[in-house]
Parts: C-alpha cells; structure tokens; sequence
C-alpha cells in the first residue's frame, strides 16, 4: 500500500507539472509581446523590460516553492534589433516543497522580439 501511495504521488505531481508547463509556455510569449515589445512607461532599458515580465510571471506562477527566471539578450540579428527572452519555470513537487529538499523541476522557453516593432516575431 505505501508504494502505490507513493506512485501515485509521483503521477499527480508529474500531471500537475505537466500542466504549469502548458500554461508556462502559453502565458510567457503573451507577457513578453506585451510588457517587453512596447517600451514601458519608466524607460527603455533592457532591465526594466526584464523585470516587468519577471514580475507578471513571478504573480502567475510562483507558488509553494515555485520560480521564475527571465533573461534578455541580443539576438545577433545583422539588419535588425532582435532579443531573446528566455524565461524559466523551476517547479517544486509536494513532498519535496514541504520537506524544503532543494529539488526542483526546470521548464523554459525562449522568444525573440523586435522591441521597436511591436509584435513582430522572429
């Protein structure tokens, strides 16, 4: 009995993160097209474009445990201004969040955006 109790554990914790993954990857590309492509309201500065997203992720996602990381760089794009926002979700399962066992799940995605042409894609 305790072995199914533990895969079945396993099997929510892994469904549950199967699911935070689809929303990650649904819900990061939509914050980033609209808090990083079109220049906030304190200036135009990379960080400040970085931290905007980081914050709407942050409020999205993290929970027991959970984390998100975003990072800016320079796409090397020759005629044009592209950047690449990686975002990434690191998930705590159950047992380990509560137990504080530093062991953690990473999902990340990444989208590359013209910040002076809002809404275009590379």
């Amino acid at each position: 009995m305790p072995v199914i109790l533990i895969v079945l554990v396993i099997a929510v914790d892994m469904l549950v993160y199967a699911g935070e993954c689809a929303r990650f990857d649904h819900i990061a590309p939509q914050r980033i097209l609209a808090l990083a492509v079109s220049a906030p309201m304190d200036g135009y500065a990379d960080d400040t474009r970085v931290t905007a997203v980081q914050s709407a992720l942050e409020g999205d996602f993290a929970k027991n445990g959970s984390s998100v990381e975003v990072s800016c760089e320079d796409a090397g794009a020759a005629f044009a201004s592209m950047q690449v926002y990686r975002c990434t979700f690191r998930f705590a399962p159950w047992p380990l969040s509560i137990a504080g066992a530093p062991a953690t799940l990473e999902h990340g995605c990444s989208i590359a955006v013209d910040p002076y042409t809002p809404g275009e894609l590379l």
